[in-house]
C-alpha cells in the first residue's frame, strides 16, 4: 500500500464481496449488501468487468473467480464470521480486529451487538475514508471503535484507550489478510504481544504459504499479480508445522490451523479449485485461560 493512502486491497476484498452478493452461487458462500459502499472508482471499474462477465460466461464463478483465490478469501471470510457469531451468544466480548479494512461485520451484525464491543485498528488513510462512508450513510454506529495504527511503528498495547479496551474481558482477535505483508519477527512480536492483550483472548489469523512464492507455479503467479497492482506485496510464508511451532513458542494452544482450500463451502455449483491448495492457512489459537 502507498504510504498515505486507503488500502486499495482492502477495497478490492470488498469488491470481491460485492460480486457474491450479485451473484446466486456467490450469495451462498457470503451475502453482504454494504461492502459495496466501499468500492472506488478504480476498483468499481474492476468490478463491473468482472460483473458482466459473470453475466455472459455462465462458468465465472467456478473457474474465473476462482483462478486467483476470490473465492478463496469469501471462504475465509465466512469462516471467521462464524466464529464471531458463535462468540457473540457470549455477554461483553469484546472483537479487536486488526487491519480491519473495509470490513462489514458490525453492520451485518449491529442488531446483536448488546454489550460487545467492535474495536478496528487500521492504517490513517483507510479509517479515514471508512469512517467518512459510515457517516454519510447510518445516523451512529454505537458499540464501534476506531483506532488509527501502523504495525510497523506503534505497538497495539500502547494505541488501545484503556476506557474503551478492557483488558479482563474476553477478547477475539481477528487478523485478516495481513500477516504476509509483516516479516517474521514482526509476526512473531505482534502474535507475542496479542497473546498476553487481555486476560482471555482467542486469535483468528490466515497467513500464506511457500507454495505461492513458487516462481514456477503458474496459478501462483496469477494469484501475486493481481494483488502487486495493489502495491502490497507479500513478505512471509509459513507452513502449517511453522506456525504450530510459533503459537507453541508464544505459550498459545492451536484449536484449528487448517489450508484455506479446507474451508470450503460445499455447494454443487462450486467446485474449489485443487491448484490453490497449500497457498495459505489459517488458524485459531486461545491462551489457555
Amino acid at each position: 500500500m502507498k504510504q498515505g493512502k486507503a488500502s486499495k486491497t482492502a477495497e478490492l476484498s470488498a469488491m470481491i464481496r460485492t460480486l457474491a452478493t450479485k451473484n446466486k452461487f456467490g450469495k451462498l458462500v457470503f451475502n453482504d449488501p454494504y461492502s459495496r459502499l466501499f468500492i472506488g472508482n478504480k476498483t468499481r471499474f474492476i468490478y463491473i468487468l468482472n460483473r458482466i462477465n459473470s453475466f455472459f460466461n455462465p462458468s465465472f464463478w467456478c473457474k474465473g473467480m476462482n483462478s486467483v483465490g476470490y473465492l478463496l478469501s469469501l471462504c475465509r471470510h465466512r469462516f471467521i464470521y462464524d466464529i464471531m457469531i458463535q462468540d457473540l451468544q457470549i455477554e461483553n466480548t469484546q472483537f479487536l480486529i486488526i487491519g480491519a479494512g473495509y470490513d462489514t461485520s458490525y453492520l451485518l451484525l449491529k442488531d446483536q451487538i448488546k454489550s460487545h464491543k467492535i474495536i478496528e485498528l487500521d492504517f490513517p488513510a483507510t479509517q479515514q475514508r471508512k469512517k467518512k462512508i459510515l457517516h454519510k450513510h447510518f445516523n451512529e454506529t454505537p458499540n464501534l471503535y476506531f483506532y488509527e495504527i501502523d504495525l510497523k511503528q506503534r505497538s497495539i498495547r500502547n494505541t488501545l484507550n484503556d476506557s474503551i479496551f478492557d483488558k479482563n474481558l474476553y477478547t477475539v482477535i481477528i487478523i485478516e489478510g495481513v500477516l504476509s505483508y509483516l516479516t517474521k519477527p514482526e509476526i512473531e512480536e505482534l502474535i507475542k504481544e496479542l497473546s498476553t492483550i487481555s486476560r482471555k483472548v482467542k486469535i483468528i489469523a490466515d497467513y500464506r504459504k511457500p507454495e505461492l512464492n513458487e516462481e514456477k507455479n503458474t496459478t501462483a503467479k496469477t494469484w501475486t499479480r493481481s494483488f502487486s497492482e495493489y502495491h502490497e506485496k507479500y513478505v512471509s510464508f509459513y507452513t502449517e508445522e511453522e506456525i504450530d511451532i510459533l503459537l507453541k513458542n508464544l505459550n498459545l494452544s492451536t484449536e484449528q490451523n487448517r489450508d484455506l482450500l479446507d474451508l470450503w463451502i460445499t455447494h454443487e455449483q462450486l467446485k474449489p479449485n485443487k491448484n490453490l491448495t497449500d497457498f495459505g492457512g489459517i488458524f485459531v489459537a486461545t491462551n489457555g485461560i
